[in-house]
């Protein structure tokens, strides 16, 4: 039965009988912690989506059905409700972009959406009986819209991209849960429930006429079908989003600004970021398919990248509850925000582009009230505190409601939360320098101290967002393109985009002729930071940054895939700036924000790059205290009447220059002429007033640099320093931080080099000319070396020849580890059973093996397949022994295959299967990067011997192969088959080599969940092949170990995956846990509660050990502890404490199938005699094939051993040459002969041979 809903409708939000509003959380957040809520939510939206007909989704009077609410924001292009406001511009929706209204007008547009789910849900619950009655009724109260935080996790969350849904109900009683299957997923995709609603999209989106075209669609091919998982990939791929985040909701402090994308005429680069410039990227890139074109060259779009027809889609709400989140904590940090007039850059229904907008516009067609009359509309000042929220009936989590009445308290509250989520924990050092072709073992950044100063380097640009129909953007690059465009998008060198949004027809938008042929132009940015620091670079030297960006920096105008030369009617303008911030000491402060330099001769000369000719009118500047009008005159070259002209509010004798704010110092059109020494060096910005204009050198006044230091670093005499900068005065109080300052030398040495040199002086008087506190930097005092990173350079962190060389000489009792022999043999003693076909097609002709790049322009066929025969047979010479997953002959089946029919056209009755495919090729990209220099396996404590170098060629081919491996994972991404799990595990090991921990953890997390799913239909059959057992165990280390990776590079990162684990058990009603065991017998759904309980419990254990060992061990406070040995050995003691009393408490059900088995060591020698051992009571469980809850049981207790001891590995390589002498060397051998002895017990529940070093359980273990 469908709810009244009120028509007129007014909009007041949810407004519970308490009066209290209520959390909207995280989408996956909502679904865990309020299960009975979610599943209320979830029934109430697909209700409502299905509660339309013919005359239902016609009537705009009416208008509350599901297509007439999404419809207000585009298509149908109705009035809705008859509101009083007609309108005035056809074929456009009533939303609002490039407006200081943009944020304002979605507010209550939410709030109405809320409400009518809301009164879905509340007619669910009364409809409900029993005991549900009960639970609904108490649970619906929570029911609110969650959201997606992709400023912290861009990629699409899990609930969305799965066309069905499982939702956790009230069962019989409360201590009963039940399980309710949706056969469509509400979030998944919105189905129209009329032939009119149908034919309307389709002549939007100009789909075909078909049934497929249906429903809305997210990536979708030429057959109408969505690829969920390539839209995951894409916007998976703007992993700059939190750190633009951070920057926008800190550094800006303007409403305009930090909302909206349009340029304004006197704002600095740094505020041409925007949560709307972060939204387009979301709306393009989960909607339409950029790596690929149709075989007609044309489009298929999805609903998001159409914003006229975007809404439709579930994912939107999802979206933009976070835009409103954003700026819900904007509006915490700065409450006293006013929002400014401004002329609209965006028609919509009741105005044209053009339109004064403000703080007192009418926000139609929203109404307060069901008079529904002019007089009862919102206005954007409504929305404008942060307070409407709560008025609105809903808060979020870093704005909490016990704040509400004191705003420094909510201001640092959710000061820290935003620090927490996405500031960059302390500035970073960059990694070493990547070898020829890109491809590296990258170590994560050293953190540095708090407090200190970095640079926050970006991209800006501004360009006509109408210059092209429909929706399109602008790649940035730093490095070689691609040949093809359809690979631009998913390159490893394209560090970032910026998307215009528009309709897609001209002949669909009246105003988008005048539009484009107009000025309107928008903003947006590109963080280089992490990009810069992959690379290599030193983001705090701005010569070095300036002089790669001038080789390597490079972008492209791109639509649907397709290059789009650049002309001067894109109204381009890209330039690239730095702007200081200094990191908070305390995570409840903001960071301080300096002057954004811009450095044109970073873009000077590339197309339509800004240089010294064409920068004025992007120009402001930040007033510090030091500054006067004056100042600004001398400093940017421009008239006194100028300054007075474009900021009258500074008073006629400049006596208002305000501190913290910009005033405009260029216009469009103003030219000017720089000081350009004979040398050819350009003078960089800003300098020092009345500088001398024939100089080829400058230095950058820190607060660290005095008059004296400046004298004695480069040999010259005060009289000189006087002489060529006149203004820094005798006593050199007019020196400014920040400042370039003069010299007659062309220096050679970085800015770091020389605040090192310039710290080195002793007994510098300083004059307070940087109104900020000096910093005093402290030499580190180390008793011993701590590692950089948990698995970075992990050849040497286990070098088990060495380690197991000190247990030998320790043991007294001579007992040692045995060198272990190649398993590879006896891993795969019959073949696997292949029962499980993969259901998915060959690839596509782009995504194939033999194409012009591939075959080399002096190679010819034979001699391409001859080399990639021989990466296959280097493979499993140097890569499969350590990573024991395959079966050579198998890969060589299918190379053959592949060969006979891409290479030579012939006709294979033989398929290879997309998952198969991908195997392949990520078993060419690991031969191809162990052959590159890169690899340093050790074998029995012998380096292995190297293959020389591989070409340039064979970089590219790399490179090459890799960019059709992301395509493969996405499109295999649910196959269930154990070639689609090895697949995305290789792939891992993989991106793991090259650095890119975030998404090796990506997919060897996808793969455990795999395994987890896999599992439940291996237990129907007699036995678990082995390459599945290997693959299940090697992919839950392999996470685990980049779980701990993770929480070093970034440690909020961990946070991002802590609700991945538990996996799921197996449910007892499709079989039985053992063949042997009946299902009527003690395997219950309780004990399965109990088991999964217990993996919680396990789980949980060493979680928390990863979590405190990076939180403290790796803290930079805590780098140089004296005390590191005793202390790790007190903390992993009470970690193995813990997990050991797990095993001595296993659930009776675990305990009743005993067999003969192969005993079981493990760390148990050193209990008390009192105390029962651990393994005792799994030793006698039945190993092997009979159970794989027991087969996973006994494994994870002996990973638990193995991950809690491994960091003492580690800590006697590293510390290899004061470890003989070191005070806790015997305790410390002992935990690592614990770490070992978990290797053993780990392998022994294989029941298969050791492996070479064990370092199949090492992820990083192969370079």
């Amino acid at each position: 039965m469908s709810p009244k809903i009120p028509s007129p409708t007014p909009i007041t939000g949810i407004q519970n009988p308490g009066g209290e509003p209520i959390q909207r959380l995280p989408v996956d957040v909502f679904q865990k912690d309020h299960p009975f809520a979610f599943a209320l939510y979830i029934q109430a939206l697909l209700a409502w989506q299905k509660d339309g007909n013919q005359n239902v989704d016609k009537d705009n009077v009416t208008g509350t059905s599901y297509f007439q609410v999404t419809g207000v924001h585009g298509v149908p292009y109705v009035p809705w409700q008859e509101d009083p406001t007609p309108g005035t511009v056809p074929n456009i929706g009533y939303c609002t972009h490039r407006s200081t209204l943009f944020m304002p007008w979605h507010r209550p547009y939410l709030m109405l959406y809320e409400q009518i789910i809301f009164a879905y849900a509340e007619e669910i619950a009364k409809n409900a009986t029993g005991y549900a009655a009960e639970a609904y009724k108490e649970a619906l109260p929570q029911v609110r819209l969650p959201y997606w935080d992709w400023a912290k996790k861009p990629n699409l969350p899990n609930i969305v991209m799965s066309p069905d849904i499982t939702l956790t109900v009230p069962g019989k009683s409360a201590e009963d849960k039940a399980t309710l299957h949706l056969e469509h997923n509400p979030l998944y995709s919105y189905k129209f429930t009329s032939p009119y609603a149908v034919e309307l999209l389709q002549e939007e989106m100009n789909w075909e006429k078909s049934p497929a075209w249906a429903e809305t669609k997210r990536c979708p091919d030429a057959d109408g079908k969505s690829n969920q998982e390539i839209a995951n990939v894409q916007v998976g791929t703007f992993r700059a989003f939190k750190l633009q985040t951070w920057q926008a909701l800190t550094a800006i402090k303007d409403f305009d600004q930090f909302t909206c994308q349009a340029w304004r005429p006197d704002e600095s680069p740094h505020t041409y970021t925007s949560v709307e410039v972060m939204h387009n990227n979301i709306h393009n890139y989960t909607g339409t398919n950029d790596t690929v074109l149709d075989d007609d060259d044309t489009k298929r779009l999805g609903n998001m990248t159409d914003v006229q027809a975007s809404s439709f889609d579930p994912v939107f709400w999802l979206h933009h509850v976070n835009c409103d989140r954003l700026t819900a904590l904007w509006q915490a940090l700065n409450p006293d925000c006013t929002i400014a007039e401004w002329p609209s850059l965006n028609d919509r229904f009741t105005a044209a582009a053009g339109t004064m907008e403000g703080g007192k516009s009418r926000l139609e067609p929203w109404h307060k009230t069901d008079q529904h009359d002019t007089g009862d509309y919102y206005i954007a000042d409504d929305t404008k505190e942060l307070t409407s929220t709560f008025s609105g009936g809903y808060y979020y989590p870093e704005t909490p409601l016990e704040y509400i009445t004191d705003p420094e308290a909510m201001k640092k509250y959710t000061t820290k939360a935003i620090n927490d989520l996405y500031g960059p924990a302390k500035p970073r050092t960059p990694a070493p320098p990547p070898p020829k072709g890109g491809f590296q073992d990258v170590k994560p950044p050293v953190e540095g101290n708090p407090g200190a100063v970095t640079k926050h380097w970006q991209v800006f640009l501004r360009v006509k967002n109408f210059a092209l129909t429909g929706t399109w953007a602008i790649h940035v690059f730093m490095g070689e393109l691609p040949e093809s465009t359809t690979d631009w998008f998913l390159s490893e060198n394209r560090v970032g985009s910026v998307t215009m949004l528009s309709n897609r027809s001209r002949a669909q938008c009246a105003n988008c002729i005048s539009q484009a042929e107009s000025d309107i132009l928008v903003t947006g940015t590109v963080p280089l930071n992490e990009a810069l620091e992959e690379r290599g670079i030193d983001t705090d030297d701005v010569h070095a940054v300036v002089e790669y960006l001038k080789k390597e920096l490079s972008w492209r105008a791109v639509k649907d895939t397709q290059n789009v030369p650049l002309t001067d009617d894109l109204g381009l303008t890209v330039g690239v700036s730095a702007q200081s911030v200094s990191i908070p000491d305390s995570p409840g402060k903001l960071p301080e924000w300096g002057h954004s330099h811009v450095y044109p001769e970073a873009t000077a000369g590339k197309d339509y790059g800004l240089d010294n000719e064409n920068r004025a009118d992007l120009k402001s500047h930040v007033v510090k205290s030091t500054t006067t009008c004056a100042s600004i005159q001398d400093h940017y070259e421009i008239a006194m009447a100028q300054i007075f002209q474009w900021n009258p509010d500074v008073g006629c004798n400049c006596n208002a220059l305000l501190v913290d704010y910009n005033v405009c110092v260029g216009v469009i059109g103003q030219q000017t002429t720089r000081t350009k020494p004979p040398s050819g060096v350009t003078t960089p910005l800003p300098t020092q007033p009345k500088v001398i204009s024939n100089c080829k050198k400058f230095h950058l006044v820190q607060s660290t640099v005095t008059f004296s230091s400046i004298q004695q670093y480069y040999k010259i005499t005060m009289a000189q320093i006087a002489k060529w900068s006149p203004t820094v005065g005798s006593d050199c109080k007019g020196l400014w931080k920040d400042y370039w300052l003069l010299e007659d030398r062309l220096l050679s040495a970085s800015t770091s080099t020389i605040q090192n040199k310039i710290s080195e002086s002793q007994d510098l008087q300083q004059p307070d000319n940087s109104h900020e506190p000096a910093a005093v930097a402290q030499a580190p005092v180390s008793e011993v070396q701590i590692p950089q990173s948990h698995t970075a350079n992990a050849n040497h962190v286990f070098s088990w020849a060495l380690v197991q060389d000190l247990l030998s000489e320790a043991s007294r009792d001579g007992h040692h580890i045995q060198p272990y022999d190649d398993a590879t043999d006896v891993f795969f003693q019959s073949r696997p059973n292949n029962s499980h076909f993969s259901a998915t097609s060959q690839p596509p002709s782009s995504w194939q093996l033999f194409d012009k790049k591939t075959i080399s322009s002096h190679s010819s066929l034979d001699d391409t397949v001859a080399h990639l025969r021989g990466l296959i047979h280097l493979y499993f010479a140097r890569v499969n022994i350590f990573f024991p997953l395959l079966l050579k002959w198998n890969i060589i089946e299918i190379f053959e295959i592949v060969v006979a029919k891409e290479g030579y056209g012939q006709e294979q009755t033989d398929v290879v299967e997309m998952a198969q495919y991908g195997l392949l090729l990520v078993v060419l990209c690991l031969a191809l990067l162990s052959s590159s220099g890169q690899s340093d396996i050790r074998l029995d404590g012998k380096d292995a011997s190297r293959q020389p170098s591989s070409s340039h060629h064979d970089n590219q081919l790399m490179r090459h192969l890799w960019d059709k491996v992301r395509l493969v994972l996405g499109y295999i991404s649910t196959d269930m088959s154990l070639a689609a799990a090895q697949s995305s595990m290789l792939a891992s090991i993989f991106m793991g080599a090259c650095g890119l921990v975030a998404e090796a953890f990506h997919w060897a997390h996808a793969t455990a969940v795999k395994c987890e799913s896999m599992a439940r239909s291996y237990a129907k059959i007699e036995s678990i092949p082995d390459g599945f057992r290997r693959l299940y165990w090697i992919s839950f280390i392999y996470e685990c170990d980049f779980i701990s990776e993770i929480s070093v590079v970034s440690p909020s990162g961990i946070a991002r995956y802590e609700d991945k684990i538990p996996y799921p058990a197996f449910s007892t009603e499709t079989c039985s846990v053992s063949p042997s065991v009946p299902e009527s017998s003690e395997y219950s759904t309780r004990s399965q509660e109990e088991l999964v309980a217990f993996q919680i419990t396990t789980n949980s254990a060493i979680r928390r050990f990863l979590n405190t060992v990076n939180s403290v061990v790796y803290d930079d406070k805590e780098q140089f502890r004296t005390r590191h040995a005793s202390w790790l050995l007190r903390v992993s003691e009470d970690l193995w404490s813990h997990h050991s009393a797990i095993y001595r408490n296993l659930p009776e059900f675990l305990l009743t199938s005993a067999s003969e088995d192969v005993s079981m060591t493990g760390a148990d020698s050193n209990s008390p005699a009192n105390l029962e051992s651990p393994t005792a009571r799994i030793r006698d469980l039945p190993t092997g094939n009979n159970s794989w809850n027991i087969l996973r049981l006994k494994g994870r207790y002996f990973a638990g051993q193995y991950i809690i001891h491994r960091p003492f590995i580690e800590f006697i390589v590293l510390n290899i040459d004061n470890f003989e002498t070191h005070p806790c060397k015997d305790a410390v051998l002992k935990k690592s002969q614990s770490c070992l002895d978990g290797c053993m017990g780990f392998i022994k529940v294989f029941d298969v041979e050791a492996v070479n070093s064990l370092t199949c359980l090492f992820p990083t273990g192969m370079v």
